[in-house]
C-alpha cells in the first residue's frame, strides 16, 4: 500500500491576497522537512530557519513561519543552507496538517497573524 505524502500548500485554508503571505527564507542545512513544517529563525544566522521546539534556546523556540512545500537540506554535500518558501503572515491554517505544532507555537504564529484552525 501507497501512503500518500502533503502536497506543497495543503496546510493552507487561506491566505491574503497576492505574495503578501509568503517569502522566501533559508532552511538549515541537514533537515528534511514536510509542507506545513512550523519553523523558528536561528538566533546567530539571522535569515536562517529550522524546525521550531520549544524547549530549544537558539531561536528556534520561537515559531516564525510554516514551511510551504517540501524540503530536504541532507543530503547538500555541501554542508549549504537552502531556499525555501514560508507563509509568514496573514494567513488561516489547518492544525490537522501541521508539523511540530503545539500551545506556545500557536501563539507566536496567531502574532503573525496566522490563525489555526482545527
Amino acid at each position: 500500500m501507497l501512503t500518500e505524502k502533503n502536497h506543497a500548500g495543503e496546510f493552507l485554508l487561506s491566505e491574503a491576497n497576492g505574495d503578501r503571505s509568503r517569502e522566501a527564507i533559508l532552511i538549515k542545512a541537514g533537515n528534511t522537512l514536510e509542507p506545513g513544517t512550523l519553523l523558528g529563525e536561528i538566533t546567530a544566522e539571522p535569515g536562517v530557519y529550522a524546525p521550531y521546539a520549544e524547549a530549544n534556546n537558539d531561536g528556534t523556540q520561537t515559531a516564525k513561519a510554516v514551511l510551504f512545500a517540501a524540503i530536504d537540506t541532507s543530503s547538500e554535500g555541501t554542508n549549504a543552507d537552502t531556499k525555501a518558501l514560508v507563509i509568514a503572515r496573514d494567513a488561516t491554517v489547518d492544525l490537522n496538517a501541521l508539523f511540530g505544532h503545539d500551545a506556545p507555537g500557536e501563539v507566536d504564529l496567531n502574532g503573525l497573524g496566522i490563525i489555526v484552525r482545527s
